[in-house]
């Protein structure tokens, strides 16, 4: 025999469920879309990308 309660936990789980996973899975892509494009944005030449000489002058 089931009580309703039981029956509401659980209808209130199931769909519940999809939301949670839908904003979960939404949180993750955004997070590494972002940390993608600002890592893109941020692309620099390096210190040994500057050219003959530049990268450590007389002081490296």
């Amino acid at each position: 025999m089931s009580s309703p309660n039981l029956s509401f936990v659980l209808a209130v789980t199931l769909s519940g469920l999809p939301i949670f996973l839908f904003m979960a899975l939404n949180a993750l892509i955004a997070v590494y879309a972002e940390r993608k494009i600002s890592a893109f944005m941020q692309d620099r030449l390096g210190p040994m990308g500057q050219g003959v000489g530049l990268h450590a002058g007389k002081w490296g």
